[in-house]
């Protein structure tokens, strides 16, 4: 017999005598629903307590014992949902109920073999359940997935994977193994498989092939089924290397600069998952490997834990607010401040206070480029003069993937491709470019690997004045490129020279809309 029938015929052997003890209580002149939440506390197994807690609560609200088993059609079989409801419209309930056992004895109330659909206990327990989701978690860590997607569809599920920030598909699933393999996380996770359907969140601290990973789980229902995201993190790592998260050596240096200062205020701006919050952590391994000044950061989540930094997450503050975490950051006297969760208008004010009063502090904000970022911060309430006073500068960030070395070809460019990679006209034209192609190493993306593209604003005296003057962003960018930005599209298009990446990435990623290329054709 396989192990999910066996624990299928446990479970049922379980139930009937709880049934069997409910009606002798209910024949003793005890009442319906303080008798189920009593037999409910004394059941041994998690998944039949769960379910006769909720059985209270059904009858409770008014419903029938029946409606509500009809519910749970995975733990209570459809013979035994039948036997119930005669009882209680024949007036016999507690007869019925002390029936149960003897009737689950002869094979009379039991699942049968056609109706017969494995509970989320018993999938969540099969061995095969167990090595597909080990398998699937530890492709995800094999390809640096930052998250893995169950996706639910009419004759099952697919597995996708976000790999360097872009949807992968990933492995089609057949509804008994899609509902498995949910079953199992969802088990992994501690939730209670007998509960409502509903949106959850969970973690899991599991090993993959000696890889120890850190998983946050978030489920919701959908149209077709539950669906699920898992988010993989590495608990505890190395601080990132600066040379990696920054690549720019001019601009590396420049940041650097920012980090030596004793106080001031400086911005790193750019979307979800543009490299912000690993630029500040390869920062920070400076001032760390000092010993002299204390660090305390503000995150949202906390996804790696540091040594030799205070690290709080954004969600501990006053109704979960960043600016609540931003007074308890305060509070623990730093003399760095980094607030790395995106800062709402009062934690920018408190930024920007803390760096008036002495303290380094570097913030997060999400804007489309360096010159926004200076226009968001004065319309967030922050005086214009306390700008100019404080602020060391902004970085703009974005990721663009890398092409993969093992299947990426060279081609010579063509009229289009020309007129876009010239950023000025003293520039020759490249005499050839790289597209991506796909290959298994590369799951057929073309791309393995992510590199940073920056540029830094650090405005002089003349874009002070014009940003005091009311000169609005559109104005403000074009003057900050004719005085010398370098922009994220000029430094996306010098990595597609160097063959870094490919055109059509840095079209993706960078985007034309952030301004950096019409600042210069209106230029």
């Amino acid at each position: 017999m396989e192990p999910g029938a066996m624990a299928g015929e446990y479970l049922i052997f379980k139930q009937a005598m709880m049934w069997g003890k409910l009606g002798r209580l209910l024949r003793s002149g005890a009442p319906l629903i303080e008798s189920i939440e009593a037999i409910a506390e004394e059941a041994e197994e998690p998944v039949l307590r769960g379910a006769f807690r909720r059985l209270a609560s059904g009858v409770g609200a008014g419903e029938m014992i029946s409606d509500t088993l009809e519910s749970v059609p995975d733990l209570f079989p459809r013979s035994l949902v039948v036997m119930i409801r005669a009882g209680e419209n024949l007036g016999r309930l507690e007869d019925v109920l002390i029936e149960i056992p003897e009737a689950v004895g002869q094979g009379r109330v039991g699942f049968s073999g056609l109706e017969r659909e494995a509970s989320e206990l018993e999938l969540a327990l099969l061995p095969e359940a167990e090595a597909k989701v080990d398998a699937l978690l530890g492709r995800a860590l094999e390809h640096g997935a930052s998250d893995a997607h169950l996706i639910p569809g009419p004759r099952g599920g697919r597995v996708c994977l976000r790999v360097d920030g872009v949807m992968v598909a990933g492995e089609e699933l057949d509804a008994r193994m899609f509902r498995a393999c949910m079953a199992r996380l969802k088990h992994l996770a501690g939730f209670d498989l007998e509960a409502a359907r509903g949106p959850r969140h969970g973690h899991i601290h599991h090993d993959v092939g000696g890889q120890r990973a850190d998983l946050r789980l978030a489920l919701a229902r959908a149209a077709w089924g539950e669906t699920l995201v898992i988010r993989l993190f590495q608990a505890d790592c190395d601080l990132p290397d600066i040379e990696t998260a920054i690549p720019d050596a001019a601009i590396r240096e420049r940041l650097r600069g920012w980090v030596a200062r004793p106080h001031g205020l400086g911005v790193f701006c750019g979307p979800d998952g543009a490299g912000k919050r690993t630029a500040l952590h390869a920062l920070l391994a400076g001032i760390i490997g000092e010993g002299r000044r204390k660090i305390v950061m503000v995150e949202r989540p906390v996804k790696h834990r540091f040594e030799g930094m205070v690290q709080i997450s954004a969600d501990s503050g006053e109704e979960g607010s960043t600016a609540g975490a931003v007074r308890l950051a305060l509070d623990q006297d730093p003399d760095v401040l980094v607030v790395a969760a995106p800062a709402d208008a009062a934690a920018a004010r408190l930024c920007s206070g803390a760096a008036a009063a002495g303290r380094l502090v570097l913030m997060v904000l999400h804007a489309r480029n360096a010159t926004d970022a200076v226009h968001h911060l004065a319309q967030m309430g922050i005086p214009r003069w306390q700008i100019r006073e404080d602020l060391l500068g902004v970085a703009a960030m974005r990721l663009a993937r890398r092409l993969c070395p093992e299947c990426r070809q060279a081609d010579e460019p063509n009229g289009e491709e020309v007129k876009a990679l010239k950023t000025n006209p003293n520039e020759n034209p490249p005499e050839r470019l790289f597209r991506a192609q796909g290959c298994s190493q590369c799951l057929g993306t073309g791309y393995r690997g992510r590199v940073a593209v920056l540029e830094l604003f650090e405005p002089d005296t003349e874009i002070w004045d014009a940003l005091e003057s009311g000169t609005d962003e559109n104005e403000l960018r074009r003057l900050a490129v004719e005085r010398g930005l370098g922009t994220l599209w000029a430094a996306g298009v010098g990595l597609v020279r160097r063959g870094e990446t490919s055109l059509a990435e840095i079209n993706r990623s960078v985007r034309e809309s952030d301004l950096s290329r019409i600042g210069m054709e209106r230029g």
